[in-house]
């Protein structure tokens, strides 16, 4: 436990001060050293995405001497983490308690923007799905049921500003698209847009409704949606009349062809979509855990 000790103290923020700490519990050193552990055990937890282990926290880290990857790599944001507790106005028994400090790791993790890691040692593809793999899963625990979509929308977005010439492109939050029936998510000439993490009938019905007004519909979707896409289509007989995309493979071909399929120029073109996503969201949304943040390191489900 002295290893986690001195890597704790070692990567407070000024306001964070463990000897205030050792007030509220009373100087008591088996308890300080638990709440330490479950401090350093639950950022590690929700920032890499680990499961815990099958007897809870305490079993997940089996040796004392491994050093947490979030300590190790981002004190940053561990010192961030530290000023969300606010733990001078905790109670023993939450600085001991593992449900109270998971708790505080989802909040404090919904709070905080996606990550893209731009690891040159792993495909554009796979950095891209793991962003929206993180918006998926992020989904699940802010009961906001638009979340992964809101993050497709605006990154196809995002690229279409890099490739259209089309100054008339306009961009909305979700919320306001939603509210309203329209032919599609964007209409550039004669092709009409939908940006969906899980495809329904009600889509397909709204593509045939494009291709009755003479417009091309094209869905872009991510994994298993774009096959029950297709699989609805061809119920309702229009599956060889419109397009259905993977968004990760979409995305990555943009990138791709406008950094003339150089490696670097890949890399800056995907900080420029990024750029101008959040340019997106910080004009349309609300939510300042939509952004998206460059990020050092390898993928959380990597």
């Amino acid at each position: 436990m002295t290893q986690h000790r001195q890597r704790f103290e070692s990567t407070l923020l000024a306001d964070c001060e463990i000897e205030s700490m050792a007030k509220v519990l009373g100087r008591n050193p088996t308890i300080t050293e638990m709440a330490i552990y479950l401090i350093v055990w639950s950022a590690d937890y929700y920032y890499w995405h680990l499961p815990p282990g099958p007897n809870g926290i305490r079993a997940s880290m089996r040796r004392e001497s491994d050093a947490p990857p979030l300590l190790a790599r981002n004190s940053e944001v561990f010192g961030e983490f530290l000023n969300h507790l606010d733990w001078r106005d905790m109670t023993v028994v939450e600085l001991t308690s593992e449900d109270w400090f998971l708790g505080q790791t989802r909040s404090f993790r919904a709070g905080r923007p996606i990550s893209w890691h731009p690891d040159p040692s792993v495909s554009l593809s796979y950095q891209i799905e793991d962003v929206f793999y993180q918006a998926t899963k992020r989904q699940r625990y802010n009961q906001n049921p638009r979340y992964a979509r809101t993050i497709l929308f605006h990154l196809v977005g995002a690229s279409l500003d890099m490739v259209s010439r089309d100054s008339t492109l306009s961009h909305d939050s979700i919320s306001s698209v939603d509210a309203v029936d329209h032919d599609a998510d964007f209409v550039i000439g004669d092709a009409a847009l939908h940006c969906t993490e899980s495809s329904s009938e009600a889509l397909i019905r709204k593509c045939g409704r494009n291709l009755s007004a003479g417009l091309r519909p094209i869905v872009i979707t991510v994994g298993p949606s774009v096959i029950v896409a297709e699989e609805l289509a061809k119920t309702a007989g229009i599956v060889d009349r419109f397009d259905v995309l993977d968004a990760t493979q979409f995305l990555t071909r943009s990138i791709h062809e406008h950094g003339a399929f150089v490696a670097k120029n890949s890399r800056d073109k995907a900080r420029s979509l990024v750029h101008r996503y959040n340019e997106i969201i910080a004009s349309c949304e609300t939510d300042p855990s939509l952004r998206i943040e460059m990020a050092d390191g390898r993928s959380s489900h990597s």
